[in-house]
């Protein structure tokens, strides 16, 4: 393992120096310390009333019982947790697709919470996001730049949800990320379209991570995931024809991304997401809180731009992709549950 101390150099360098030895953890099981229950919802109260992630972290500060499951910018990692945080940035950090790369201070802050920490504060703050949502999964929140990670996670698992997870920071920093200025049908269109993005994306930045070990036993979890599984066959069924021989021309990497993006609309996860944010959508209009905005012209465009800022997809042809689906999902919702949507604009 010794050959990856270069892989975490970033990570240290952003992290202060820690002096750990990165080592793969499979078992679920003994992945991390399970967090005391208060304190992880103690945490999520932070995430959501928290401004910026500045206050959030200045909470924290004065909650010392919390620090073990939380890790910042400028922190240095003590816990196993923050540790293992710390090495699954630097794993993403060796990808040149990795959109952080080159800006680790713009970083979120991360977190650690116990299976029933996120559901149950959801429901408890009367979120829109519907109670039937699996928040195992963990999540990303905008308003305080801050994600939360499952304390079961492994090693690998954790570096393949970071990956989807930060590519959501990335359009958040990009003011890609839809607000209460939308329609409602604006919205979902907005949001399906950076699902889409950050899971195809995401592979992207898993495929290119240089050290072969870390990149196989990584995407192992995507492949095995029903919902990311089409995007693998149609994100590997470019790259197997790319040579091996040479370094790998971006052309094919693009295609490849292109394909796996174009893939999600037409899996069963994209009818899941457009389930969720139209229900989303629909208490956000019940409540007054949507406004009249359109998606902004040149949303798509910035959409698909890797991290040296190239476009990898034809942004003219996803609006399309996007409508298309929602139109198909709402079609096969109005037949199972026989009546429509009140989103008439959809």
């Amino acid at each position: 393992m010794s050959s990856l101390k270069n892989i975490f150099r970033q990570a240290q360098e952003f992290f202060r120096p820690a002096t750990w030895e990165p080592k793969l953890v499979e078992d679920k099981e003994n992945a991390s310390p399970q967090p005391d229950a208060s304190a992880s919802r103690e945490i999520f109260a932070a995430c959501l009333t928290s401004p910026t992630p500045y206050a959030f972290r200045y909470l924290i500060q004065k909650a010392p019982h919390l620090h073990d499951y939380v890790l910042w910018q400028g922190q240095k990692p003590v816990s196993p947790w923050q540790q293992r945080m710390a090495g699954a940035v630097g794993v993403l950090s060796s990808s040149p697709e990795f959109g952080f790369r080159n800006n680790l201070k713009s970083l979120p802050t991360f977190w650690m919470f116990e299976h029933d920490t996120l559901s149950d504060g959801y429901q408890a703050t009367k979120s829109y996001i519907p109670s039937s949502v699996d928040m195992e999964t963990g999540a990303y929140w905008n308003e305080s730049h801050t994600v939360a990670v499952p304390a079961s996670n492994s090693d690998a698992r954790n570096a393949a949800f970071l990956a989807h997870e930060l590519r959501h920071a990335e359009q958040e920093l990009a003011k890609l990320a839809p607000t209460y200025k939308q329609t409602p049908a604006t919205s979902v269109e907005m949001s399906l379209a950076l699902e889409a993005d950050a899971m195809a994306y995401a592979l992207r930045v898993l495929w290119t991570i240089p050290d072969k070990f870390w990149r196989e036993s990584i995407l192992l979890f995507p492949t095995k995931d029903s919902a990311s599984a089409p995007l693998v066959k149609a994100f590997s069924a470019v790259m197997e024809h790319a040579p091996t021989n040479e370094p790998l021309r971006r052309d094919i990497l693009d295609r490849a991304t292109e394909n796996a993006l174009r893939a999600f609309y037409e899996a069963p996860v994209a009818k899941m997401y457009v389930a969720i944010y139209l229900s989303l959508a629909q208490k956000m209009e019940q409540a007054g809180d949507t406004g009249s905005e359109e998606i902004p012209s040149d949303f798509y465009k910035k959409l698909v731009l890797t991290a040296d800022g190239h476009p990898y997809a034809a942004d003219s042809e996803i609006p399309n992709l996007a409508q298309q689906t929602i139109k198909r999902s709402l079609r096969d919702f109005s037949a199972q549950k026989g009546r429509g949507t009140s989103l008439h604009t959809l």
